[in-house]
């Protein structure tokens, strides 16, 4: 195997730290490989399967898988003879050239030939037939198969399912049976690189010394590219690929009739029960509560960590059609194959060994008394409290907490805490302001209010402030007769912030109208401008004071948390500016 310690980067890692914390990566990570932190979130390699989902959900594209063209230009350069091992896959991405001209392409870049990765998937199919038939003929034997064919799945398996790792079949994936196979026939001193849809294969590649490395269509686009290389540019020669054409092994990039369909050619296999699946959320469902105990014959499952099949890997350049075009264009290549592979290829008696480890992942188990407190940290005190949004990434309000008693997620990444804190912080700065404050409706109905607008307006106002917090709902028509300027308000066509002083309950008030959102919300600032003017100085020192203090924190409350604290943080330089005017004035 080759030495994991010689490798640069992992097979998929996060690079820039410009993360939006929209967790999709989490989100879509079957296994939650993922660690969020302050401006990013960084891939877990050793719990990382790498099916690419994080790669192609990443709105900010800071999630990579490892590019390896220049590893194979040095593998180009140090070896004579450099076989291409191509995924059946490549008559679904380059459909706008011929097999010729893409061999032709590839054999420019330097490789001394190229090869069907499905001449190892026929392989693999005659060993997976003989494997089942002597199943079907033994009633006691082992009654549940899982292919071994995509390292993604297996992965998944050795790391998380492994109650089912037994039951995966012992046979090396298409890729390295196709590795072994070349090197049987052209030597050991002969490098094999393989290019497909896949990046799991960057995993093969990385653990077995057979493939020396294995790159995807994407990467040899960008290569051709550089190199001002079109295969549909080529002109048609007498290509091949070698040593021969492969049988129906190239189905095994499809769903349901890939596999299944492939091996069934090697033997009868009536007494077998095949099942296909691709995509993780049918594969956990497959497997979920399921007791292999209870097979009464042999049952072989086939399973592709993309659905669809490999035809619709995150390797694909996203150059090609719909999923169904792909699809249709590999059947139609595969139904003009051969039905099975030769007798000297089964009789080349490769290594069939497939010596795969993958440490599985422990989770320790939290004590209940952890989890009650990491819960109480994001503010969720019953069952209730549990309302299992996702917007964290996590499936449920307790595989979060498990993430972050794990030190795999943050408290801050809990939408419903984060708006609670909101709330909280908000408001203890909206009370602590000594002018009168409100925010309303275009239809004058209080959403928040603060006890110096309830005090400027009687003791009927300030009892209803004390029973109905903020005036929440309350009709602004019904308190104070500025109503009509915040009505005037909405109806201009601009949304420049209004000032002017009026009368009420014998009182002169100074009114700040301005928009919070345009048309629809707006907020109001209120100042007595009765009183002395000794005192009112000092007012609006010490109000200017509160809010220099305060604004700090309103601005970490709008990173954390948008435009609800954004809307308070220009509420209060609003009134800053407020003061700085009457100030202004007065001097």
């Amino acid at each position: 195997m080759n030495e994991l310690s010689t490798i640069e980067k992992p097979p998929i890692y996060n690079q820039g730290e410009d993360c939006q914390h929209c967790y999709n990566c989490i989100r879509h990570c079957p296994v939650k490989a993922i660690k969020a932190e302050v401006n990013r979130t960084d891939v877990l390699s050793a719990m990382c399967v790498a099916c690419g989902s994080c790669i192609q959900h990443c709105s900010r594209k800071l999630k990579f898988y490892r590019n390896d063209i220049e590893k194979v230009k040095k593998i180009l350069s140090e070896k004579k003879r450099v076989f291409a091992s191509l995924a059946p896959s490549f008559i679904a991405e380059w459909d706008d050239c011929s097999k010729e001209q893409l061999i032709g392409a590839l054999k420019d870049l330097g490789f001394f030939a190229v090869s069907e990765t499905a001449l190892g998937a026929d392989v693999v199919s005659a060993e997976i037939a003989k494997t089942l038939a002597e199943a079907a003929a033994s009633p006691s034997g082992q009654k549940l198969f899982i292919s071994s064919v995509c390292p993604s799945v297996v992965k998944y398996i050795k790391l998380y399912r492994t109650r089912f790792a037994p039951y995966i079949t012992a046979i090396p994936s298409p890729l390295l049976a196709h590795a072994r196979l070349l090197r049987k026939l052209y030597g050991d001193d002969i490098g094999v690189v393989f290019i497909g849809s896949c990046i799991a294969k960057k995993l093969e590649a990385d653990q077995f010394e057979e493939i020396d490395a294995a790159i995807t269509f994407n990467e040899l686009r960008a290569w051709l590219s550089r190199k001002s290389t079109a295969p549909a540019f080529i002109k048609n020669r007498e290509e091949q690929f070698l040593p021969y054409p492969a049988a129906k092994g190239s189905l095994y990039s499809i769903e349901d009739d890939g596999i299944v369909a492939a091996y069934k050619k090697y033997a009868d296999l009536s007494n077998v029960i095949s099942i296909a699946h691709s995509g993780f959320d049918t594969i956990k469902i497959l497997l979920r509560g399921f007791d292999p105990a209870t097979l009464k014959q042999p049952v072989f499952f086939s399973l592709l960590a993309c659905p669809g099949g490999c035809v619709n890997g995150p390797g694909m350049s996203g150059s090609s059609s719909s999923g169904a075009d792909r699809s249709l264009r590999l059947l139609q290549y595969a139904k003009n194959a051969l039905d099975k592979t030769s007798e000297e290829t089964l009789s080349m008696n490769i290594n069939m060994s497939y010596p795969i480890y993958f440490p599985p992942v422990v989770k320790k188990r939290h004590r209940e008394e952890e989890i009650r407190a990491a819960f109480e940290k994001i503010l969720k005190y019953t069952k209730r409290d549990e309302i299992d949004c996702g917007s964290c990434g996590y499936d449920s309000c307790r595989n979060f907490v498990d993430a972050m008693l794990e030190n795999h997620a943050e408290k801050t990444m809990c939408a419903t805490y984060m708006r609670i804190l909101s709330e909280k912080q908000t408001h203890g700065i909206f009370q602590a302001i000594p002018s009168g404050l409100v925010i309303v409706d275009n239809n004058m109905k209080i959403i928040e209010s603060n006890k110096n607008f309830a005090l400027l307006f009687g003791t009927e106002i300030e009892d209803l402030f004390e029973s109905i917090p903020g005036l929440i709902g309350a009709s602004l028509e019904k308190i104070t007769k500025a109503s009509e300027y915040f009505s005037t308000f909405f109806r201009l066509s601009n949304s420049d912030p209004i000032e002017l002083d009026f009368n009420e309950n014998k009182r002169i008030l100074h009114l700040t109208i301005f928009a919070v959102e345009k048309g629809e919300i707006a907020a109001g600032v209120f100042d007595d401008i009765t009183m002395p003017q000794i005192k009112k100085n000092k007012t609006i020192a010490n109000a200017k004071d509160i809010i220099e203090k305060n604004i700090h924190v309103v601005q970490q409350i709008a990173f954390l948390l948008g435009e609800h604290a954004a809307e308070t943080e220009s509420i209060l330089q609003s009134m800053i500016q407020t003061f700085n005017t009457g100030e202004e004035t007065e001097s």
